[in-house]
């Protein structure tokens, strides 16, 4: 009869914990090595596999020790520090609702991309783009953080909206308390430090590390998105024209550059935002013709 395939008797997940605690690895080697060596020698003699027979294994007390010490590491790196990392992307135009494993709501807007880590020291969240509202579970133990930019948010209280554009992040507080830090900040002592924003408070930064001061904001329009609307007050064409372009594929091109000051303020559909340019020619002095099928062209429409 030939000889029992030799077996590891260290698990795969074992191995992984000494890659990642490599300079604890040759503390224990000897030990490792004498544990194996007695594991080959006895598995050549199949016995019945007991609660009996593995408590009279004659390991030296360097063997268990050093089995002890693999399993402890083992339960500390799986329960103790392993993370579980889920991604999450919309599509422009595109909404997603999800509730995280500690219980907290995350809401995803249009071209959003986010990165979720938690574990049993923290939870942290990665906004790589767009625009989310987060409902967040209270654990004291764990505090939640949302990295954006070269800054982080971490939360105090319930819920917040963070908007992440290409040149600058927006905090908006619609209950409890967040403070938000930037981690590179600008050279200006006035320009960067901390700021601790509750109910109804705003503050942005930009990718140079430039903090605003807290400023007020209106709820129903920051949160307008989450109802499926877009409101506008006042706000220049050039402003709108750009938080169109998140939400709806193709182009809306000015070709009169003065009307890129003319103030807009108005209710939208997401679901219709294709009446835009329509809304536009019934409400002010301007012509919208659609080139193509990802091109419309505003101007300023003739006196005569």
């Amino acid at each position: 009869m030939s000889a029992p395939e030799r077996r590891d008797p260290i698990s795969p997940e074992f191995h992984e914990v000494w890659k990642e605690l490599d300079g604890v690895k040759p503390l224990l080697t000897q030990e490792l090595e004498e544990a194996e060596a007695f594991w080959f020698a006895h598995s050549r003699t199949p016995q019945p596999e007991s609660l009996s027979r593995w408590s009279v294994l004659p390991l030296n007390f360097g063997a268990w020790s050093a089995l002890a010490a693999v399993i402890v590491l083992a339960m500390w790196w799986w329960v103790g520090v392993g993370t579980n990392a889920t991604h999450y992307q919309t599509a422009k135009g595109e909404q997603q609702t999800v509730t995280l494993a500690d219980g907290s709501i995350v809401m995803l807007n249009t071209d959003t991309m986010l990165l979720v880590r938690l574990s049993n020291q923290e939870r942290v969240v990665e906004l790589e783009q767009g625009e989310a509202r987060f409902t967040v579970t209270h654990d004291e133990h764990r505090p939640f953080h949302v990295k954006a930019g070269n800054g982080m948010i971490h939360d105090l209280g319930t819920q917040f909206i963070v908007k992440h554009l290409s040149d600058q992040v927006e905090i908006f507080v619609f209950e409890g308390t967040v403070e938000v830090g930037v981690l590179q900040p600008a050279s200006s002592a006035t320009a960067s430090g901390r700021r601790l924003l509750t109910q109804g408070q705003q503050v942005r930064y930009t990718v140079e590390g430039h903090m605003s001061s807290i400023e007020p904001f209106e709820e129903h329009i920051a949160s307008a998105w989450t109802e499926g609307k877009l409101v506008f007050h006042a706000q220049t064409l050039n402003t709108v024209l750009n938080e169109l372009a998140r939400y709806a594929p193709g182009e809306i091109r000015l070709l009169d550059p003065t009307l890129a000051d003319l103030p807009v303020s108005g209710i939208f559909n997401l679901e219709n935002l294709g009446r835009f340019p329509q809304a536009l020619q019934e409400a002010f002095p301007i012509t919208a013709t659609q080139i193509n099928p990802q091109l419309v062209v505003l101007d300023r429409k003739s006196s005569s």
